[in-house]
This record gives structure tokens, sequence and C-alpha cells, in this order.
């Protein structure tokens, strides 16, 4: 079988030879210090104990362990212990969920809370759990959308600060959020990822991740299997609460005289798009702003008396459903 001898972390002088295979099943050997991996791990400090001589296999003249893990993830989790300020560098960028999302499996796997935490504190500063914080995001988006259409230059590219601003990867986010024990950012994590169903598949549970715009449905069932019956559950339970509160509200009557029939053709309306846009979030934030004086504003043509009222309804709504997540996706048991 043939083997190698990996280029960075095989250091002359030191004392331990890791194994792993890559996935082309060639063995690569990585020469470390024991003394860094106990240090950092009581899982290797407990490995690395060593059993009597006479029965320890020996690699170019040190003890050798063969490890059960994947090189390339090995690499990565080493990488970080023997240069932990390298860790910024794959937390600052978007995608830092699916980048660290094996190494942080083998970090949980042998006790490295270190980086458990540092990963945790990224996912918190990246994902919102409150509405506001929502709001923020989806500003963001709208801004990195302006600066693509537009073509200019714009410094915010320059220097990564908007890219920093925009959500990440909701799949691996959502895995690796299970690993560092960060149950608050799954409520909108989750709802990143329903916000992601096109129409036509909103009713069929086989074809529900046919459209995943950055998370193709081998990855879903790679890494998240479990989770398709709980979106399956919160796309009916969203849509039996939105039809529920809904149709309350458009039965209010218009307080004018004679009742105020735009207003009931603006709930109709509501109700129609948000089933085809399928981002209540964002649909209700545009309608309830009392600035939106576009065309297609659900209160265009409304009295003075409705539209405010129509407004804060909406508003209300947007409130409680952001409220409503964690039952949605089934996560009662975390506190947003």
């Amino acid at each position: 079988m043939a083997s190698q001898h990996d280029p960075d972390l095989y250091f002359d002088d030191g004392n331990i030879v890791l194994s792993a295979k890559d996935g082309k099943e060639q063995a690569i050997y990585f020469r470390l210090y024991r003394g860094i991996l106990a240090y950092n791990s009581p899982v290797f400090s407990d490995m690395l104990a060593m059993p009597p001589p006479q029965i320890v296999e020996h690699y170019d003249g040190v003890p050798l362990v063969e490890m059960p893990d994947d090189a390339d993830d090995l690499r990565v989790l080493l990488s970080l212990l023997f240069a932990p300020q390298s860790i910024s560098g794959l937390l600052n960028a978007r995608d830092f969920p699916s980048k660290l999302l094996e190494p942080t499996r083998l970090a949980k796997k042998y006790q490295i809370d270190w980086i458990l935490q540092a990963v945790a504190l990224q996912l918190q500063k990246s994902w919102p759990t409150t509405l506001l914080g929502w709001d923020g995001v989806i500003a963001n988006e709208d801004e990195e959308e302006g600066l693509m259409m537009g073509g200019g230059w714009n410094p915010l590219y320059e220097d990564g600060t908007l890219e920093s601003r925009l959500l990440p990867d909701p799949v691996s986010s959502i895995h690796i959020a299970r690993l560092c024990d960060t149950p608050a950012i799954l409520p909108f994590a989750f709802y990143r990822l329903l916000t992601w169903l096109t129409p036509e598949h909103e009713n069929s549970e086989e074809a529900m991740f046919a459209s995943w715009k950055n998370a193709p449905r081998e990855e879903l069932i790679s890494q998240q299997p479990e989770d398709w019956p709980r979106l399956v559950k919160a796309q009916k339970r969203v849509g039996r609460w939105f039809a529920d509160e809904v149709s309350s509200l458009r039965s209010n009557p218009c307080p004018n005289q004679p009742p105020c029939q735009e207003k009931t053709r603006a709930w109709f309306s509501f109700s129609k798009n948000v089933g085809r846009n399928g981002d209540f979030l964002l649909f209700s934030k545009y309608h309830s702003d009392p600035t939106n004086r576009s065309e297609d504003s659900l209160a265009k043509g409304l009295c003075p008396i409705c539209k405010p009222i129509l407004q804060g309804r909406i508003n209300a709504l947007r409130w409680k459903f952001a409220g409503q997540l964690s039952y949605f996706f089934q996560l009662e048991e975390v506190v947003v």
C-alpha cells in the first residue's frame, strides 16, 4: 500500500507518529509531539499513554498509532493544534461551517474544547436568534444583491465586510451547531432551509429537497437524514398556522362605513403572495413598512384608517410567527 509523509506535519524531532488513510486508501504519516497532543486533548492523552515497549509498533524510530479517521480531516484538526492562530482564517470565511464540519466532529470526538467553543461562538455571531437580527441579515443580503446588479466597485467587497454579515450554509450550520451544543441558532437556520423550497415541491415529501439553492439532496441525506420529516412537518404546521391567523384577520371589518373593500382584497392578496413566495418574514416586512409606497404594496389604495391598521397587524403577525419557529421545527426545548 502506498504511503507518504505529510509535507507540513512531519517533524524530524517528533516523538510520536499518527497514521491515517485518505480517500484513496493511501496511508499518510504525521510525526508530531506527544506533549502538544496530550495538552489539547484528554482523549489523546489517554490514547498515547504507552503500553510496554515490546508491544508498541514503531515507524521511523518512534511509536506509531494508527488512527481510524480520514487523513484529510485529521490534517485540518492537527494543523489547528500546532498552529491555533490559523483557526481565525477559517472562522472568518462565509462557508466556515462546511470547512470546519469534519474537524469539529473530530474535536468533539477527542474532547478538544477550545475548538468547539470557538466554532460555537462564530455560529452565534453568524446566525440571528431574534427577528430584529434576521431583518438585519436580510438587509445585508439586499445590499449584496444591489451591489452585484450594479456591477460597480464597492469597498465592502474589497475588505470582506459585507460578506462577513451574510448567512453561511444552513445545512452544515445546523449540523455543526449540534456538535457544538449551540441550539439557539437552529430556529432561524431551519427557517432558512424552509424558505429555499419552491412552491411546486411544497406538498411532496420525496421532491421536497430537490431545489435547495446551495445544499444538494445528497448532502442532506448524508448529513441530516433525520431532518427530512422535521421539515415536512414544519411546512404543514406553518401552513395551518398561517391559514388560521390570516383567516381571522381577514374577517375583521373596516371601521369605516361602508366597509373598505380594498382591505379584504389586500388580505387575500397577502395570503396568495406569501404562499407563492415562501418567505413570510421577508414578504411581511416589505408590506408592514409604513414608508413603502410602491405600486405592489398591500396597503396601497386603503383608506387612511385601514392602512395603518393593516400594516400594524402584519407587523404583529411577523413577531408572532418568529416566536413560533421553535414550535414549527419541533425545537420546543430551544429557548429563543
